[in-house]
């Protein structure tokens, strides 16, 4: 695909039932023009996905690609464990997009989730920008800071460009947080968004359920 504005990440590890839920947000965003990435981390789950007979993978890229959008799905052949982020460095080969997101296979977004991501970062000199998300087990909007515990992959939107630039990350807890120390290091260009909205539930366990989301 051509300069697609905005390429998507989701490392996929078991949750069968949630990772099609987050396919299906995917498909109702509201803009289109944009490149997914569904990985799994040697899921055998999602390898059966793959091989289901009735080809509903195959029949939802076919459909995707229709609207302007590439969807790749695919399986390594072995698991890297490490909180998915094998997958995340395999990004900086795969993105095509101008922008890059993170998306885990447990969570859910808003219809207007790559709209909203893209809104402050493109058309604008930054590397990255970090917005809120909801926060499903706690029952609370986490309000983001770039410091240790207060964001994570979840909160950002790349410039990719700029992505492919940082250091590879390992396996160990908090990788995700080395990651944005680095790129806080790297660049002054970046900021938070201006909007205290929400587009990204991370799930968990929740607090307390709601419908369509649980």
């Amino acid at each position: 695909m051509k300069n697609p504005r905005i390429s998507v990440c989701v490392p996929i590890y078991g949750r069968p039932q949630r990772t099609c839920r987050v396919i299906d947000s995917l498909r109702r965003q509201t803009i289109n023009n944009f490149q997914v990435y569904l990985i799994g981390d040697g899921c055998p789950q999602w390898q059966s996905m793959l091989d289901d007979e009735s080809g509903f993978i195959q029949e939802i890229i076919k459909e995707e690609e229709v609207k302007g959008n590439e969807w790749v799905a695919i399986n390594l052949t072995e698991n890297h464990g490490g909180f998915g982020y094998h997958i995340r460095n395999l990004m900086k080969e795969l993105a095509d997009g101008e922008f890059l997101c993170f998306i885990d296979n447990d969570d859910w977004i808003k219809p207007n989730h790559l709209e909203f991501y893209l809104s402050e970062i493109e058309g604008s000199n930054l590397d990255f920008v970090y917005y809120n998300v909801w926060n499903n087990a706690l029952g609370v909007l986490r309000n983001a800071q770039l410091s240790m515990g207060m964001i994570g992959h979840a909160e950002l939107c790349l410039r990719t460009e700029f992505y492919k630039s940082i250091p590879n990350q390992g396996s160990h807890y908090g990788h995700d947080w080395a990651m944005i120390e680095t790129m806080k290091e790297m660049t002054f260009k970046h900021k938070k968004s201006s909007s205290h909205d929400w587009t990204y539930r991370v799930m968990g366990t929740p607090a307390k359920r709601e419908e369509n989301i649980d």
